[in-house]
C-alpha cells in the first residue's frame, strides 16, 4: 500500500494598519476571509484600500494597490460587514496581507 499525502493550505488573510487607522473608530471591522476563488488559482499579495466615511456611513471603499481579485472582495467585505461609529467622518487608508501557503504532510 502506498502511502497517502495530502496537501494542505493555509490561508491568512491580516490587517497591516495604517498609520491613519484605528480599531476604536470603528464598531465593526473584521477580518475578510480569503476569498475562494483566488485561493484556488494561488493569488496572494497585498490590497491597499482607501475608505472614506462621512457622518457615520461608509460612502466609498476604493483599491489603489494589489490584485483585482483580492481587492474586489475586500471592497466588498468592508462596504458590507465594517460600521464605523455614528457621527464619524474620516478617510482612512489600510493595507490586507493574503497568504496561501502549501504545505505537503503525510500521515505518521
Amino acid at each position: 500500500m502506498k502511502p497517502a499525502f495530502f496537501l494542505l493550505f493555509l490561508a491568512t488573510a491580516f490587517l497591516a494598519e495604517g498609520h491613519d487607522f484605528r480599531q476604536s473608530d470603528w464598531l465593526a471591522c473584521p477580518w475578510p476571509p480569503y476569498p475562494p476563488v483566488a485561493l484556488q488559482k494561488h493569488i496572494e499579495g497585498a490590497v491597499q484600500v482607501t475608505i472614506t466615511v462621512d457622518k457615520g456611513r461608509i460612502t466609498s471603499v476604493t483599491t489603489k494597490s494589489g490584485p483585482a481579485i483580492l481587492g474586489s472582495a475586500v471592497e466588498r467585505w468592508i462596504t458590507k460587514y465594517w460600521k464605523p461609529k455614528p457621527d464619524s467622518s474620516s478617510v482612512t487608508e489600510i493595507q490586507m496581507q493574503f497568504r496561501s501557503n502549501g504545505v505537503k504532510t503525510h500521515p505518521g
